[in-house]
């Protein structure tokens, strides 16, 4: 159990470390693109490789597509239209934990449910 533990905690240190630098990681990807293309680029040109340069550009697309500005747009939510230290949606979270360890299960999720429409256990 304490290995369990041990190893959700730094997953947990971890998706932080990545939510908090998400944006420099979006541009860190585009430099890097970048620079690999250029690469190839000039080794096309001055040494006759053949690298195939539109795979860059489909990297570009692919970096630029919906689950970069879906990350955006999340990092935006969450840093700018919620308290410093309340994670998003935190009422709906609060109104649905029975037992306060601020984590949903489904059993709670049920159990508040029936308790709102009137079914006793």
């Amino acid at each position: 159990m304490l290995l369990i533990s041990k190893v959700q905690e730094v997953l947990d240190d971890f998706l932080g470390l990545i939510h908090r630098y998400v944006l420099e990681l979006i541009i860190l990807m585009f430099v890097a693109l970048f620079v690999f293309w250029s690469c190839g680029f000039f080794a096309n040109a001055l040494y006759d490789c053949k690298f195939d340069l539109q795979s860059c550009w489909g990297g570009f697309s692919a970096i630029g597509g919906a689950g970069v500005l879906a990350a955006i747009k999340y990092c935006t939510d969450s840093w700018k239209n919620s308290p410093d230290g309340v994670p998003p949606g935190h009422k709906i979270i609060q109104s649905l934990d029975c037992d306060g360890d601020n984590k949903v299960s489904i059993g709670e999720v049920a159990a508040t449910v029936a308790e709102k429409i009137g079914i006793k256990k």
